[in-house]
């Protein structure tokens, strides 16, 4: 949490009964300088002056026109009725309205809080002795398409391209529903209560949107939604390592675990000069409630197992880093996001 006298903030209980009562959160911010962000930091070599690893998180958002490329023709651009020109200024018009959002602490925190509603709705259907993937998935595509349409400017929210993208966002999450892994994950989830499977199928869901986004959308918008689509992952993940070590009574290295996915998701959409400790506190009250809920909701399920006779396990704390490197079936975007390739990774 940093040093020279930082301090918890805020540790909520959640409304259980006193053997189950969970710490929600913290901000470790008490001091001046207890957060401050890296300037980015370049080497030769990086394309378009971009730069690798942990370093260049946010500077996308500095220099917006690198991110801006020439629009070059969209297949669907034809048969949705809108010409080129036409689709070049829609796609600037929303990377100018999220990019001018995304300054604003307020707005980012109550999009991040649509953004793990629409990953809450998922869980009762998936929280039940035989989940119903289908449902899980269907509930969870309406509400991101909901917490998108909130970051888009009305021109884009209500054209044929953002109606075809929602379509194919829960076409694209049904058909997860055919991928034996992420249905034995489910399963295991609610037989044993392993948060780690439940996070498996959340976040390939979540992986699969950024690939419509990224592939199937306007260009540089979708690339926005693909980014904003990897911060719910990192606030996902850090959750469900957060979990685990709940489960096995290491509180505070859960609220460790639970701010490190946090603050990677602020850090990759909050520009550089926004990167601060106000900026921080002011996202995490905002979504503090929502994210509680959440981990609410996936502990009363996983102590009914664990209550049961489930073994508990033990977890150890992960660094969280950006990679370098992406595995088959991802691409690296923007020198520091692995996003999946038409068609989805594994």
């Amino acid at each position: 949490f940093g040093s020279g006298g930082a301090a918890i903030l805020a540790v909520s209980a959640m409304g259980f009964p006193s053997r189950f009562r969970v710490p929600l959160f913290v901000a470790a911010v008490a001091t001046s300088g207890v957060v401050q962000a890296a300037p980015p930091t370049c080497h030769p070599g990086d394309v378009a002056g971009l730069c690798t690893g942990r370093e260049a998180r946010g500077s996308g958002w500095a220099q917006e026109s690198v991110l801006l490329q020439t629009h070059a023709a969209i297949d669907q651009t034809a048969s949705l009725g809108v010409d080129l020109d036409a689709t070049a200024a829609m796609d600037r018009l929303g990377v100018e309205h999220i990019s001018r959002l995304y300054r604003s602490p307020f707005d980012l925190a109550k999009f991040l809080k649509n953004g793990i509603a629409a990953i809450r709705a998922a869980l009762p259907s998936f929280s039940q002795e035989v989940p119903n993937m289908s449902r899980g998935l269907g509930k969870m595509a309406t509400k991101l398409v909901e917490a998108i349409t909130q970051i888009l400017p009305p021109q884009i929210a209500q054209s044929p391209f953002f109606m075809k993208f929602a379509k194919d966002v829960n076409g694209t999450l049904q058909g997860l529903t055919g991928a034996l892994e992420l249905v034995d994950a489910l399963k295991v989830y609610a037989k044993e209560g392993n948060t780690g499977m439940l996070v498996n199928v959340l976040t390939s869901a979540l992986d699969q949107v950024a690939s419509v986004a990224n592939n199937d959308f306007l260009r540089n918008t979708g690339y926005h939604i693909a980014r904003f689509m990897s911060a719910l992952s990192d606030v996902l993940q850090g959750a469900g390592t957060s979990l685990d070590f709940i489960e096995e009574g290491e509180q505070l290295t859960g609220i460790s675990s639970l701010f490190s996915g946090l603050m990677a998701a602020i850090d990759g959409l909050v520009p550089v000069d926004l990167q601060n400790n106000n900026t921080y506190v002011d996202i995490v009250k905002g979504v503090e409630g929502e994210l509680g809920g959440m981990l609410r909701d996936v502990l009363t399920f996983v102590y009914g197992i664990l209550d049961s006779g489930v073994c508990w396990k033990k977890s150890l704390e992960r660094e969280r880093f950006r990679p370098t490197l992406c595995g088959p079936g991802y691409h690296l975007a923007d020198v520091q996001w692995c996003l999946p390739d038409s068609g989805g990774g594994k």
